[in-house]
C-alpha cells in the first residue's frame, strides 16, 4: 500500500495457489469455476482462461481495473472467454482445474483463488 492506495490487479503465489486480488473488499461469497491454467514446461503460471465467465459467475461481475504491470485481465464478449495474465512467457502445457472466484456483498469479483496443477 502507497500513499493509502492498492494497486490492482494484485497477484501472489502460495502453497500451490495463485491467488489474484481485484479489490481490498473482502468476499462474503464464493464460486467455483472451471478454468484452463497456461504452464511453462517448469510448471510456472502465465496465466488463467475462464471460458463462459458470465454463466459460470450466475450474475457476477468484474468491475476492476485491467492492467497493472505485468498483471493484466481482458474479456471477450463474443465467446464469454475472461483471461487473466500474470507473467510475460510462452506457455506450453494447458491444464483443467477449478478455481474459486470471491464475490463481495455486491456480487463484484474481488478475489480469484487457482490451485497450480502440475505440469506432468
Amino acid at each position: 500500500m502507497k500513499n493509502g492506495m492498492n494497486l490492482f490487479p494484485a497477484a501472489t503465489v502460495d502453497d500451490g495457489t495463485v491467488s489474484i486480488r481485484f479489490a481490498d473488499q473482502l468476499p462474503s461469497q464464493s464460486i467455483d469455476v472451471k478454468c484452463i491454467v497456461d504452464l511453462t514446461d517448469f510448471g510456472d503460471v502465465i496465466g488463467v482462461e475462464v471460458l463462459d465467465w458470465r454463466r459460470q459467475l450466475s450474475g457476477g461481475v468484474l468491475d476492476a481495473q485491467s492492467a497493472r504491470g505485468p498483471v493484466r485481465w481482458s474479456y471477450d464478449d463474443e465467446i464469454d472467454a475472461f483471461y487473466i495474465h500474470l507473467t510475460e512467457g510462452r506457455s506450453q502445457i494447458q491444464r483443467s482445474t477449478v478455481a474459486s472466484v470471491g464475490l463481495d456483498s455486491n456480487r463484484c469479483v474481488v478475489r480469484l483463488q487457482v490451485p497450480i496443477p502440475s505440469a506432468v
